[in-house]
C-alpha cells in the first residue's frame, strides 16, 4: 500500500518541483569535439611533405594568404607559389581572422593531404573549426 502510494506522488511532485526550478541558460558555444585517429604530434615545416595523410601541429609563419568566395588559403613557410604548406580556412567567419594573420606565426593542427589537383603535389591541410589555428606569441 505504502508502494503504490510512493509510485503516485512520485512523480508528480517530482515533476512540481522541476517545473518551479530556474534553470539558468547560457549562450556559450563548445566547438564540437574534434576526433582524431590518433594524438597530433609537433611537425616542422620542412619536413611536412614527408608526414602526409597524417595528423600533425604545424608552427610557421604566414607568409601571404589568399581569400576567396569559399574559404581563404594561407600560405606557410614561404610566399605563393614555392609555400611549403597551404591551409585552407573552411569556415564562413576565416575572411574576417585571415586579414590579421599575414606576418604572423600559428599554430595549426589537421590532417595533411597532397594538393592532386596540381602537378606540384604540394601539402595542404583543411581546418573546419577555428579553434584548430592558433596565434602564437613571437618570442622577443
Amino acid at each position: 500500500m505504502i508502494a503504490a502510494l510512493l509510485i503516485v506522488f512520485l512523480p508528480t511532485s517530482w515533476a512540481q518541483h522541476h517545473k518551479k526550478a530556474k534553470v539558468k541558460q547560457t549562450n556559450v558555444k563548445f566547438p564540437p569535439p574534434i576526433i582524431f585517429e590518433f594524438d597530433p604530434y609537433p611537425v616542422s615545416i620542412d619536413s611536412v611533405s614527408q608526414h602526409l595523410y597524417e595528423e600533425v601541429i604545424v608552427t610557421s609563419k604566414v607568409y601571404g594568404l589568399e581569400i576567396t568566395k569559399k574559404h581563404t588559403l594561407l600560405y606557410l613557410g614561404a610566399s605563393f607559389p614555392i609555400q611549403q604548406l597551404t591551409v585552407i580556412l573552411m569556415d564562413a567567419n576565416s575572411k574576417r581572422l585571415a586579414k590579421n594573420l599575414k606576418g604572423k606565426t600559428v599554430s595549426v593542427t589537421g590532417k595533411l593531404f597532397t594538393d592532386n589537383d596540381r602537378d606540384d603535389g604540394k601539402p595542404i591541410m583543411y581546418i573546419n573549426f577555428p579553434h584548430l589555428l592558433k596565434i602564437v606569441q613571437n618570442k622577443s
